[in-house]
């Protein structure tokens, strides 16, 4: 701003001011209310009718000069502010506009917090559950719409600290449907765009919202793409020249438009199913199925809220003075446990703080206990730090921290883990619920129980070995990890420096006997473990579709911008066209109809690197891609102890067709805390499984109830 200041004359009010008003917004969105409002104060400060006009042009009837005023206190100030946008807002866009009701919205809020009143509280609530109507599809990828959902949480969190300081002036099943505002996110969307394509039975109009979703996904990759070329110098650009992004945005918008067309004239129930609207609380009980219950926690700075219902008509809420910062602490303690860096060796694990693991539990999920403890399956949407742990191996009663008796970590099998006694899914939004059990199972002739890819050879030299000796035993002490390579202490990371799993292969062999599947048609290891593979076979039939092998996240390996799963080297494959990884944009182009996808490889449940939301990585793509769960990892995983974890799932699932999917995992999560142990080339137990780094890694995410039954497809 100083720069432009200094250099422009008058005219160029638009550039100063446009500077200015940049930085302000995004201090808001940092919540730096203080600073944002310094530099607001600045922009209002230039003098003459033209920077006066520009400045209101600028603001185009944003709420957010108001709602950092609203958040300091100086509320009259704020009405006023909050008046003049939402006349701007009616003037240009009318007085039904989302962008209108979310202003009255705030302003209704800006009073209830000066008065607090319970009048003024519920007018507030009127005014939120006005803007729900106008809330649009998760399909739809608007350029504001993160800032949306930024505003939406921050409502949500002042709402629910004013309605919980007021006592009982609200009823849960009204908090709770408040509470899903602003909770959505790039995985809520790519699990509807897969839900809507499977509720539609035509299969032209199917194929028509599949090319739509494409363009809208390709248009934001080339957005990411013409942002980070514009960053750069010429000479630094690599790729796609600046002039080829904007045609090629030109192409993508042109064909957008056509393709809005004709499904507004083909699915005209398009916008109605794909509404990203919060459930009421009766919506929700109609989505559970028999012995279910769902928890939704929000994490707020200062605060927590907590809502548990049940399939029968109970709900309850509870809040904690545990917010954000002590939440995260919590979590970094435990994820030291499980994922510490670099192990070799038993000794370097560390141990699991049940104590702290009781005290979540406590704060959390104890004060709604009454309703969700009588369920045998847990449903749970959570946010922030919470998103980064398995909540399976929280504790449900005091504890002292275990000492080994027999053999090491034995000790932890006395823990009263959650695990124990509830079976858990992750849900990124009840929304996504909505979405997945509204879709209808679709079987064909032709359907394949299950595929598996596992035990790539990633360099010549593991394929020649692997020709001699397909599973070469391991009895030694030392620690196999699906880890990714440890590129800090190598100059250069490729393929080759990945260690080979050879144990996966035994696993994908036990799943496809377990499911009594003919292996040498559904088990793809060695040199067949290959992503020209993976393109080629028609995965739209397969029900159970398993990667075993290394998840890798951006940087991880030289030239890798985007998570990936490591397959067979195009050394061994012979394929000049493969790379041998397959990556997040490569899954966002398969087409699946699965019920489960498992990841078996470590950390699969992480973030594409461009935000903090969970899940937005592999697993957002192979949502996309057409699956109703995901099986992911939240670090990286023991190789050993992950066979044997997986083996008991599918033969767990194989003996009850119809058992849930995350009450098999529970059970397998059991057969390892309390009988599983890694032994030695003499078959001696070394250690034991029960530390929650070799159990608790695997999360579901999605449906982890049996599959449905199947409901009507649409036109």
């Amino acid at each position: 701003s100083e720069f432009f200041k200094a250099r422009c004359a008058p005219p160029h009010y638009f550039i100063v001011l446009r500077a200015y008003l940049g930085l302000a917004n995004a201090l808001t969105a940092q919540g730096k209310w203080e600073e944002a409002l310094a530099w607001y104060e600045i922009a209002s400060q230039q003098r003459g009718k033209a920077a006066s006009d520009v400045l209101d042009r600028l603001l185009q009837g944003s709420p957010d000069w108001g709602i950092a005023l609203m958040l300091t206190g100086r509320h009259d100030e704020a009405a006023r502010r909050l008046a003049d946008a939402a006349q701007r807002v009616t003037d240009n866009l009318g007085g039904d506009s989302y962008e209108s009701l979310e202003i009255r919205a705030f302003a209704a809020l800006n009073r209830a917090i000066e008065t607090k009143a319970t009048n003024d509280l519920l007018e507030s609530e009127s005014a939120l559950l006005r803007l729900f109507d106008h809330l649009g599809s998760t399909l739809e990828k608007q350029n504001n719409q993160m800032v949306r959902e930024q505003r939406l949480a921050l409502f949500v969190e002042k709402f629910l600290e004013l309605a919980n300081d007021l006592g009982d002036t609200l009823p849960p099943d009204r908090t709770f449907r408040i509470s899903q505002a602003g909770q959505s996110g790039s995985v809520q969307a790519a699990l509807a765009s897969s839900a809507l394509r499977a509720s539609v039975s035509n299969p032209s109009l199917r194929d028509l919202l599949r090319k739509y979703q494409d363009i809208l996904n390709r248009r934001e990759e080339i957005d990411r793409i013409f942002a980070m070329q514009a960053s750069l110098t010429t000479v630094d650009r690599e790729g796609p020249s600046i002039l080829q992004l904007d045609k090629e945005i030109q192409l993508l918008e042109t064909a957008r438009a056509t393709a809005e067309e004709r499904i507004r004239t083909e699915f005209p129930n398009f916008e109605r199913l794909t509404a990203n609207r919060p459930l009421s609380v009766d919506e929700a009980r109609a989505l559970l199925h028999p012995g279910e219950s769902v928890v939704l926690i929000r994490v707020m700075h200062d605060r927590s809220y907590v809502w548990a219902i049940d399939r029968n008509g109970e709900v309850i809420a509870a809040a904690s003075d545990y917010g954000l910062d002590d939440i995260e602490l919590d979590v970094a303690v435990l994820r030291s446990a499980v994922d510490p860096g670099s192990i070799r060796y038993l000794s370097d694990i560390p141990p699991f703080d049940v104590e702290v693991a009781y005290n979540l539990y406590r704060e959390l999920l104890e004060p709604v206990r009454s309703v969700w403890g009588p369920a045998k399956s847990l449903l749970i949407v959570a946010d922030g730090a919470l998103q980064r742990l398995p909540l399976s191996l929280l504790v449900t009663e005091p504890q002292t921290q275990p000492d080994d008796q027999a053999i090491p970590f034995d000790g932890y099998r006395e823990v009263a883990w959650l695990a124990r006694t509830h079976a858990i899914t992750v849900l990124p939004s009840l929304n996504s619920l909505a979405a997945l059990r509204g879709a209808p199972i679709t079987e064909s002739a032709g359907h394949r129980p299950f595929v598996g890819f596992g035990d790539p050879f990633f360099s010549i030299d593991q394929a020649r070995a692997g020709e001699v000796d397909p599973s070469p035993a391991d009895g030694s002490r030392g620690i196999v990890l699906r880890a990714t390579p440890d590129t800090r202490s190598v100059d250069s990371a490729t393929l080759a420096t990945l260690p080979r799993l050879p144990d996966t292969r035994d696993e994908l062999l036990s799943i496809a006997e377990s499911l009594n599947v003919d292996p040498s048609s559904s088990v793809f290891v060695g040199s067949e473990a290959t992503e020209e593979k993976v393109k080629s076979l028609d995965l739209s039939t397969t029900r159970i579709l398993v990667f075993a092998t290394h998840g890798l996240a951006a940087g991880d390996l030289n030239g890798l911008n985007e998570p990936a799963l490591a397959l067979t080297s195009s050394a061994v494959s012979g394929d000049e066209e493969s790379d041998g990884l397959l990556t997040m944009s490569e899954i966002l182009g398969l087409d699946l109809n699965a019920d489960w996808v498992v990841l078996s490889a470590c950390n699969t449940a992480a973030s594409d690197g461009s935000g903090a939301e969970a899940v937005s990585g592999l697993g957002r793509a192979f949502f996309y891609a057409g699956t109703r769960s995901l099986l992911v990892s939240h670090w990286p995983v023991h190789s050993q102890s992950t066979t044997e974890l997986m083996t008991t799932v599918f033969r767990a699932h194989a003996s009850q067709p119809n058992l849930d999917r995350a009450e098999a995992l529970r059970r397998a999560r059991l057969h390892l805390i309390d009988e599983a142990t890694y032994r030695g080339s003499n078959q001696s137990p070394l250690f034991s499984y029960a530390h929650p780094i070799f159990w608790a890694p695997f999360t579901i995410v999605g449906d982890g109830g049996s599959p449905a039954k199947s409901v009507p497809a649409l036109n």
